[in-house]
């Protein structure tokens, strides 16, 4: 096969934003109840679910790789041997943070999966596992190695960023008569951000006796592809039954910018990740790793590839860093690594704004009140413990 790192074009992997089905419509264009008055109804832009097959292949040998690097390093000897900002030195970072028994236990298990016959290592971590352990070149020259063809991927990202530029083209046109006849005119949102409002401790974790140091942060990606780690930050102390609320309008947790000239409507997204303090370290360097897979897959040079499309060929690259990254996230920690029940599994949310007029963002429709969402709240449980994470999506002008 031939590699698709070539010209950047590998990233081309991707979630699409509509079906790709020759015989059907890249989206669908329907409307929802009056928002304002009789006549009126809002157009809605809605996403299929479906994967490429070509891109889902690629997104998850891209997830297995990581993963299979992560073993690696698990099952070495001897560590910082790994160059300072690379992926391999955070996800070391990430495994020596860990207290020492799980460390112990996950670096056994890593060991055990190493040792296995190449069909078993190909079971588990995609065509990458046909690398011996002590051959491995890094991930991101491991990803030469994955099994698509670039110009599959080529094709599947021109045809999924025509169908996608020529859906949004015709919802705008229905928006700005929506807009036009049924809001009254006013300012242009300016940002949108996902808020914490409370975090409630409803049992405490048994990782050690004492009150629970409990840490929120996480990992943002945005309607073009920025890719962005959100550092933690200490929310309380906490003994069962405590709760932290924060005032009116919530802490601004994430922060997505909405000035640019990218088409409507826009997704945006979130990783959010919560932490005891003896745990941090571990989630904290996992972070970074994450956030530097978005480099190794070049997003802005694979765009490069279909100007003038740019704005809509970011917006389908940050597809497949959500799609690689949540299977990365459920994958490993449920599956592979066999601590997965012992630590805080990150949690996933997002939203897709309408459009840039404020007054899209009142008077319920699409469950816009007042310009916010309402409350989501999160439930982390593990480790013994249970915690609820209450945010809200909301913009401003």
């Amino acid at each position: 096969m031939n590699s698709i790192r070539g010209r950047g074009a590998r990233l081309a992997a991707t979630v699409l934003a509509c079906s790709l089905v020759t015989t059907a419509a890249a989206c669908t264009l329907t409307t929802n109840p009056p928002a304002t008055s009789p006549g009126c109804v809002r157009p809605e832009f809605k996403d299929a679910d479906e994967l490429h097959p070509v891109l889902a292949d690629y997104a998850t040998q891209v997830s297995q790789a990581f993963i299979y690097d992560l073993a690696i390093i698990a099952a070495t000897d001897h560590y910082s041997t790994f160059e300072e900002g690379s992926i391999e030195k955070d996800l070391e970072t990430a495994v020596l943070a860990l207290p020492a028994d799980s460390r112990t236990e996950f670096e056994h298990s890593a060991q055990n999966l190493m040792n296995s016959p190449e069909d078993a290592r190909v079971k588990e971590f995609g065509p990458v596992g046909r690398i011996q352990p002590y051959e491995w070149p890094g991930l991101d020259r491991a990803l030469d190695q994955i099994t698509v063809s670039q110009d599959a991927i080529t094709e599947s990202l021109k045809e999924t960023v025509a169908q996608q530029t020529a859906a949004k083209a015709a919802y705008a046109a229905a928006l700005d008569s929506y807009v036009a006849s049924c809001l009254t005119e006013g300012p242009s949102i300016s940002k949108a951000n996902l808020n914490l409002d409370k975090v409630t401790a409803k049992d405490l974790t048994n990782w050690e006796w004492g009150k629970d140091e409990i840490w929120i942060g996480g990992i943002q990606v945005d309607h073009e592809g920025k890719v962005t780690k959100v550092n933690q930050q200490k929310v309380a102390s906490f003994n069962s039954g405590n709760s932290r609320t924060y005032p009116v309008p919530g802490h601004e947790l994430f922060t997505y910018d909405q000035t640019g000239t990218t088409a409507w409507p826009r997704t945006e997204r979130a990783i959010v990740y919560l932490a005891e303090k003896d745990w941090g370290g571990f989630a904290e360097a996992l972070q970074g790793a994450y956030v530097k897979i978005a480099g190794s897959m070049d997003i802005k040079e694979a765009c490069n590839l279909l100007d003038p499309n740019w704005s809509e060929c970011l917006e389908v690259m940050a597809r497949v860093f959500w799609a690689a990254v949540k299977f990365m996230l459920y994958g490993w920690v449920t599956k592979f690594l066999p601590l997965g029940d012992e630590i805080f599994k990150p949690q996933t949310v997002e939203i897709q704004l309408p459009g840039a007029a404020a007054s899209l963002y009142d008077g319920g429709s699409g469950g816009w009140t007042g310009q916010r969402q309402p409350t989501n709240t999160l439930t982390f449980k593990d480790f013994g413990g249970e915690y609820t994470v209450d945010l809200h999506w909301q913009v401003t002008t």
